[in-house]
C-alpha cells in the first residue's frame, strides 16, 4: 500500500463527496 499524496488526496475528496 503506497501512501502517495495523490492517492491520499482522492481518498479524501471520495470522503467529501460521501459525506455530501
Amino acid at each position: 500500500m503506497n501512501n502517495d499524496p495523490l492517492v491520499f488526496q482522492i481518498k479524501i475528496m471520495a470522503r467529501i463527496q460521501a459525506a455530501l
